[in-house]
């Protein structure tokens, strides 16, 4: 979690704290437990249900996070099939491939990754990618064991187009932001229930705020960093990519 993020959380959590202690000040401890009976059952009904859809926006964003991970594997393994078969083609046709290879593993890590967090993608990058697939397809395999290598290579060369508009896409897609509006005041309308109750320890009450705006803030805080899986503390790397590029041009 970045360390500002946490520095809000916490000033919240003694913010409500402390109001907390004007509300008691100004709301005796009388008025508000004569109602304790009804607020606790409103507030069961409510807590459910903010807790329920809470923990669906986290499991969605955890799952999307992964899913963007998984993807960036899935387009560097066809990466590196398209190198190895770039090494089996006759020259300059091979050289030709596995250098376009190298050069789009190149521009997606240094000039695209950088654009995904700003939920952009490299021009250059789509150019590359384009010319690397026309490039598998013009190939006229002559024997069956090229013939072969071709189809694998067709495949591969599909799966990178696949998984890299999905990388794209992944970059772009976030909560929408009616949900964040039914998130925050779900939030506010929560951790506002507790003020209602009536206790006669006021510093257990204050506790009580300010664990329930902790834990509430958390998360949220929690489902901002996923929001996006390319920025953030919590974001995908390149790594995949980088590990492809070192496993090209090796001969072991």
């Amino acid at each position: 979690m970045p360390i500002w993020g946490m520095v809000i959380v916490v000033g919240a959590a003694a913010l409500m704290a402390g109001l907390m202690v004007l509300v008691a000040r100004y709301v005796p401890v009388d008025r508000r437990e004569a109602h304790n009976d009804v607020v606790g059952f409103v507030y069961a009904v409510v807590g459910v249900i903010y807790a329920v859809v809470l923990a669906m926006v986290v499991i969605d964003v955890l799952n999307t996070l992964d899913s963007a991970k998984v993807n960036t594997y899935a387009e560097s393994n066809a990466l590196i099939d398209l190198d190895w078969y770039a090494r089996s083609l006759p020259q300059p046709a091979g050289a030709q491939i596995e250098g376009m290879t190298k050069a789009y593993t190149e521009t997606v890590i240094n000039e695209e990754w950088p654009l995904l967090g700003r939920q952009q993608s490299s021009a250059t990058a789509w150019s590359q990618a384009r010319r690397l697939r026309t490039a598998v397809e013009a190939q006229q395999p002559q024997t069956l064991g090229a013939q072969a290598r071709y189809q694998a290579a067709l495949q591969a060369a599909g799966a990178l187009s696949s998984a890299r508009r999905q990388r794209v896409n992944e970059a772009t897609e976030a909560i929408p932001g009616l949900l964040w509006v039914a998130l925050i005041i779900g939030g506010v309308v929560t951790v506002g229930f507790a003020f209602l109750f009536g206790m006669r320890g006021l510093v257990a009450h204050c506790a009580v705020v300010f664990s329930l705006t902790l834990v509430v803030g958390s998360l949220l805080l929690l489902i901002y960093e996923l929001n996006y899986p390319f920025i953030g503390a919590i974001r995908v790397r390149p790594v995949a990519f980088e590990l492809a590029l070192n496993q090209m041009g090796r001969s072991d």
